[in-house]
């Protein structure tokens, strides 16, 4: 067989290449700047057309003074059936069940490309995974997809990759994107806190890492999360229990290993799980308890959260586990639930299961994720972790806020990260959180590959919409292997959010906090957290950030 033509479009990483669609001329982009220590991404958009339609095999060349800092992807499509809800808008970049690009692979050493003929296929390269220093300076990336087929057919496409000599400063908001660790051992054929275990959570936490998150759920007992009531979840519990005739003794050796390699890998900050039941604080989460010689669910939907039982081992685990948490000088990096996402209709509930908590933490930060400003308003929740779509109830009234999302906020023009969203929708999001001066980020799934209310799991590749319970891309950001997991790109736009932050506090550090949102405001002047934008303000926005640093940074 033979290649009678490949095209070829440089793209940013902001586009989104379909199987069925050519690039608009306008999206062609051969040039990106970034600062030194700054991980940024360019795509090259490729069809191939051929003589006997069998497929082509083709070699990829990247020549460049920085090649060691570019790992290159294949942008893989999988199947959306689920796009939108009924009530979402029409900021999607499609609306119609079909193929979306999403998950990436990474290339091996010398591994070719293959292509299917008459389709668009995107390669995706990372510039500066790891976060080094590149030396300030414009360098030429070329890009090179040679035919492996008797006709030797060969296009390239040069970009231009401008570094300026200033440094993002280090990350200063709160990120977590909750880690299933069910999820992580069904897909990788092993047992929570196996040897294999610990290989598969250093590889899904490393990727956590390097794409903006420095916080992660510790799960000292189950986490009492997206659980139908009277069912439970795959065991998951750090903290061994023992209970005696002078009450509980506890084990916390294999949260020490947990907490060493989560540190090893680069991860600042710690969650522990939450303490009563989602929804209404009205149970206890599933804990085994080693009792008379035998391990045996002790706690769980069968228990009233307010009874005497539960309060006392509640009153006994707290002062244990911050005792334990401050002798290895780890006390300041955590943050403690109650339930998560309480309602007006459980107020009294939560109220109790809040009360307690706080009394037993004094000071130690808490928080949980909630859509009612009164909660707040009246103590009951020390940190609020509000909801996108009820969060400027909040703004301008508390000194610590958070904000959280799930995959409902698709309307009135939030920001999200489902897979039929664009990437300024993504995007945007970096700026709302630097403009209203949030501290933390939420969001409950960096990789729940299960239905709704964890009833089975599901194979992301297979459906990436859980069989139809969620909207595609709502649970993960990362793709499941049996022995770690693969980055979605919206996985790498969520980075660059969080690089967006950085780049607008480091401005800041040189100009004034004013300064930065003035720049804000002229591009986009209906700003706000409900806000329509378009991708050209976007780059403008950064690119005249990167720009007033370089000016200011001379």
């Amino acid at each position: 067989m033979r290649i009678d033509s490949i095209t070829t479009i440089p793209l940013s990483s902001m586009s989104t290449v379909f199987t069925d669609e050519k690039p608009k001329k306008t999206e062609k982009c051969s040039k990106l700047t970034m600062l030194s220590n700054e991980t940024a991404s360019f795509q090259l958009a490729f069809r191939i057309k051929e003589t006997g339609d069998t497929g082509a095999k083709m070699k990829l060349t990247v020549e460049s003074e920085i090649s060691r800092y570019i790992t290159a992807y294949v942008v893989g499509n999988v199947a959306v059936t689920k796009v939108g809800y009924g009530f979402s808008d029409e900021w999607f970049l499609r609306k119609t069940p079909g193929l979306y690009p999403d998950y990436l692979r990474k290339l091996g050493k010398n591994e070719n490309v293959y292509s299917a003929n008459n389709l668009w296929q995107a390669l995706l390269f990372n510039i500066n995974e790891d976060a080094a220093d590149i030396p300030k300076g414009t360098y030429k990336v070329k890009v090179t997809l040679e035919s492996c087929h008797e006709d030797k057919l060969a296009v390239s496409e040069t970009f231009t990759v401008k570094v300026l000599g200033a440094k993002l400063p280090k990350q200063t908001l709160s990120v977590t994107n909750w880690i299933h660790y069910d999820c992580m051992s069904y897909f990788a054929s092993c047992k929570p806190f196996s040897v294999k275990f610990w290989k598969v959570f250093r590889s899904y936490i490393t990727l956590a890492v390097k794409n903006g998150q420095n916080m992660i759920l510790t799960p000292a007992f189950t986490p009492p999360l997206d659980t139908a009531v009277g069912k439970e979840r795959p065991t998951v519990q750090l903290v061994g229990v023992d209970k005696t005739d002078k009450g509980y003794k506890f084990d916390f050796s294999m949260m020490e290993k947990f907490i060493n390699i989560a540190l090893e890998c680069g991860v600042e900050k710690f969650e522990h799980s939450h303490m009563f039941t989602q929804w209404g604080a009205y149970h206890a989460p599933k804990i085994v308890v080693r009792e008379n010689g035998k391990n045996i669910k002790k706690f769980g939907w069968h228990t009233d959260a307010h009874g005497e039982e539960y309060t006392e081992f509640v009153s006994a685990y707290i002062p244990a586990v911050t005792a334990f948490l401050k002798s290895k000088g780890w006390l300041e990096r955590f943050f403690f639930h109650v339930s998560d996402e309480p309602v007006p209709e459980n107020r009294v509930s939560y109220s109790k299961a809040s009360e307690l908590m706080h009394e037993l933490l004094g000071s130690l930060p808490s928080g949980d994720a909630l859509s009612k400003y009164e909660f707040y308003r009246d103590g009951i929740v020390n940190i609020p972790i509000a909801k996108s779509r009820d969060i400027e109830d909040f703004i301008g009234k508390c000194d610590d806020l958070w904000l959280y999302f799930t995959g409902a906020e698709s309307k009135n023009y939030l920001s999200n990260r489902l897979i039929g969203m664009s990437a300024e929708r993504n995007l945007i999001l970096g700026l709302q959180l630097y403009y209203y001066d949030i501290k933390g980020f939420l969001q409950w799934a960096f990789n729940a590959h299960h239905t709704t209310l964890c009833e089975s799991f599901v194979n992301p590749y297979r459906s990436s919409d859980n069989n139809m319970h969620f909207v595609g891309g709502t649970s993960y950001l990362v793709y499941p292997e049996t022995d770690g997991a693969t980055p979605s790109i919206r996985l790498l736009y969520f980075r660059d959010i969080m690089q967006i932050v950085r780049a607008c506090q480091l401005l800041e550090s040189l100009t004034s906090r004013g300064f930065v949102t003035s720049i804000i405001d002229e591009i986009i002047p209906d700003f706000g957290i409900k806000c329509r934008i378009t991708r050209e303000q976007m780059v403008t926005v950064r690119d005249m950030i990167n720009n007033e640093i370089e000016k200011h940074t001379k």
